[in-house]
């Protein structure tokens, strides 16, 4: 079989075209990150963020989204894009980005620990408070650190008012003592938690991830999605059949949608046919791929195990 002859599919899944049925499902269900439209703008100013340099004031960048709108995957591709690099002779070891949660995080000491803990910082509870403040100001300059992502920050609303004013205080103090800029994520409460600090709106702007609907950029996204799964026939996803499916039974949930369609693509790896269609996205709403969910195989072959109903 050459890999070559799927055009319809991206490099990485040509090659796993080639694999096993087992193997080929399990790829298919795995993580993937795919940049689109919605998020393009964030990368542009994150990039301005990271790579800005002698700036007089930080900067910063409220990203909020439903839950499952691809937040924690947009930190992950950042943390990816720019790496902890060690020491060589030309260059000393830096972080320039550095990502901590506000999950059940209450004020600036747990900020100053969290962001000591994400750098690599031993024995941080014997630190005093004023010694932490310090000490994470240290490192940040030491480690030519440009941004630091705080996630989950809609979790300040469940604090008091004093909690919620010191938490705020030490991310001001991380900005203008370390110089360092600032992306927030959280839900769609997280830009009503940073504008509620009159010090921290004229430095932060604000994107919103948009609940998905059927139209070009959905099309545009399931093209691309599509061209990820190793599927020798193309399925078309971008029809707007199917993006109405897709976005009403996900009601716009990134997701959930990436979780039908890759479900759907496993099932019908699984199963010997050679592309979704909307019989396997209606399945993979209440089916799991066998080999994702660790079950043991039939030992017919693909084809010949193919449930009544669905063409192989």
């Amino acid at each position: 079989m050459n890999a070559k002859a799927y055009p319809h599919l991206n490099d990485l899944a040509q090659a796993a075209i080639l694999l096993p049925v087992p193997e080929r499902s399990k790829w298919t269900c795995r993580d993937r990150f795919i940049v689109h439209e919605q998020i393009s703008a964030i990368f542009k100013i994150v990039r301005m963020l990271v790579c800005s340099e002698g700036r007089v004031r930080a900067r910063g960048l409220i990203v909020s989204g439903v839950g499952g709108s691809g937040k924690t995957m947009i930190a992950n591709a950042i943390l990816r894009e720019y790496p902890e690099l060690g020491s060589t002779d030309e260059e000393e070891a830096s972080q320039r980005v550095v990502r901590i949660t506000m999950t059940n995080a209450r004020e600036a000491s747990k900020i100053f620990s969290r962001t000591l803990r994400a750098m690599g910082c031993p024995n941080i509870a014997s630190y005093s408070h004023d010694e932490r403040e310090e000490l994470v100001v240290e490192l940040l300059k030491a480690a030519n650190t440009r941004l630091l992502i705080i996630d989950e920050i809609q979790d300040l609303l469940k604090r008091s008012d004093a909690q919620r004013e010191n938490a705020f205080e030490g991310i001001k103090f991380l900005m203008n003592e370390a110089s360092v800029n600032v992306l927030a994520l959280g839900t769609d409460r997280a830009e009503m938690t940073m504008m509620r600090e009159e010090h921290l709106v004229t430095r932060f702007r604000s994107l919103k991830l948009a609940k998905w609907r059927v139209g070009p950029l959905l099309a545009n996204f399931l093209d691309e999605l599509e061209s990820s799964l190793p599927l020798p026939e193309r399925s078309r996803l971008s029809l707007p059949a199917t993006q109405r499916l897709l976005v009403k039974e996900s009601k716009g949930r990134l997701d959930l949608i990436v979780e039908r369609v890759v479900f759907a693509a496993a099932l019908a790896i699984e199963n010997g046919v050679d592309r979704v269609d909307m019989g396997y996205l209606e399945r993979s709403a209440t089916e799991i791929p066998e080999y994702f969910a660790g079950r043991v195989p039939d030992k017919k072959s693909p084809r010949e195990a193919a449930p009544q109903g669905i063409a192989a």
